[in-house]
């Protein structure tokens, strides 16, 4: 997801750009236009704002793969929001990660915001539609938004490398050899980040079924959102648990697989624009959970139980 800076040439950085500035520019004035048309939906966007920075940018370790990868938040983004202000909000949140904690880079600002936040956001929303039409509960219908969206992410930075790298190779060989290699790690992550997002769809399912009624999004009997904490809890303390005893660095998955087959593409991974390490970088991470854990927080207040 975070590629880093220097990986993509420069055309292929700038084509990334391009691609990505159209649904970036349409996202911010449909946002524009859904706050002036409802006003009531900004603390929605802070909290949804709030919520892809911090699960982005939060290392979840691995036992299959022995890494750590990062969720992304966007299909919950596209999920409340429509799949082009999900880009919007995630052009800012991976800049301020890009220049302030070393997670992709400046001139790879436009592929990792085309991959997460314009592949990932509309796929997850895609999902969310067909299981609609299909009749299936909302939260599976979340679940799915959330789990496609993580897989299509890492779909979307793997065509990025293979289109960019891969030299004299088949792309599509390339394209396998990295979507593989990036499986072990973000199957199960899916799964999590799909039943982070049924649970939260649930939870303003049963506290505000109003917000999702003004936002078109029919208000069918789903699980407690409990069930679904419960359900979260559970699976991220067996991925904790089970790291514990298994040996290894404990690499993040940009590492391990993006930074591997670049080099043996024969990219060259450069220093970030600002290379901050040690216990700065630590006291930035807590700061920015600090903050994005009190934005969300803050605007939960607005979500009382009804009756």
């Amino acid at each position: 997801m975070h590629l880093s800076e220097g990986i993509l040439p420069a055309g292929w950085a700038a084509a990334h750009y391009a691609a990505a500035t159209p649904f970036v520019l349409m996202g911010a004035h449909k946002i524009k236009a859904l706050t002036a048309k409802q006003p009531a939906v900004k603390p929605l966007m802070g909290l949804l704002g709030a919520a892809v920075f911090v699960i982005s940018a939060l290392p979840i370790p691995v036992p299959i793969s022995g890494t750590c990868a990062h969720p992304t938040g966007v299909g919950l983004a596209a999920l409340f929001l429509g799949p082009l202000p999900a880009a919007a909000i995630t052009l800012v949140v991976l800049l301020i990660q890009s220049l302030f904690m070393a997670h992709g880079g400046l001139s790879t600002l436009g592929a990792n915001t085309l991959n997460m936040g314009v592949i990932g956001a509309a796929t997850g929303y895609t999902a969310f539609l067909l299981c609609r039409w299909t009749k299936l509960p909302l939260a599976a219908a979340a679940f799915a938004a959330g789990f496609f969206a993580d897989l299509s992410t890492y779909a979307g930075t793997a065509t990025s490398m293979a289109l960019a790298l891969h030299g004299d190779s088949p792309i599509g060989a390339v394209w396998a050899t990295i979507a593989l290699a990036f499986a072990p790690t973000q199957i199960p992550l899916a799964l999590l980040e799909g039943i982070i997002t049924a649970g939260v769809f649930t939870f303003i399912q049963e506290r505000r079924p109003d917000i999702l009624a003004a936002l078109d999004l029919t208000t069918r009997k789903s699980l407690p959102a409990r069930w679904w904490a419960f359900a979260g809890a559970a699976f991220l303390a067996v991925l904790v648990a089970a790291s514990v005893f298994r040996p290894g660095s404990w690499e993040g998955v940009d590492v391990a697989v993006v930074g591997k087959y670049a080099g043996e593409l024969g990219a060259t991974v450069k220093q970030p624009f600002l290379n901050i390490q040690g216990d700065l970088l630590l006291f930035i991470f807590t700061l920015a959970g600090l903050a994005g854990g009190f934005i969300m927080g803050y605007v939960w207040r607005s979500f009382p139980r009804k009756g």
